[in-house]
């Protein structure tokens, strides 16, 4: 039988420091995904990225762009408003939209 305690303390566990607790997210309204450093916009049907959406650490960066994962934790790209790109991941979007600082 598993100890119905593993999981708390799984997440606890992974959010024990600061920097680990508060991950970046976008925090400037009205950012736009793109599928590559060449700023192809993604999902241009399904707006803009809300502040607040969280993200990974930035895998690359290029001309003031970061490729990251998003995490659709605001339900933006969810059915009937689909984007592939974000479920399929990673995307780019600017650099200097995301912040840890949020709200400020």
């Amino acid at each position: 039988m598993n100890d119905p305690r593993q999981p708390a303390e799984t997440f606890f566990a992974a959010i024990e420091s600061e920097d680990a607790f508060y991950r970046p997210v976008v925090a400037t309204p009205g950012g736009k995904l793109y599928a590559n450093e060449s700023r192809a916009v993604a999902c241009a049907a399904t707006g803009t990225i809300p502040a607040g959406t969280p993200v990974s650490d930035p895998l690359q960066t290029r001309d003031g762009l970061v490729q990251v994962v998003l995490l659709d934790a605001l339900w933006q790209w969810t059915p009937p408003v689909k984007c592939a790109a974000v479920h399929q991941g990673p995307v780019w979007i600017e650099a200097d939209s995301i912040s840890r600082n949020f709200p400020k």
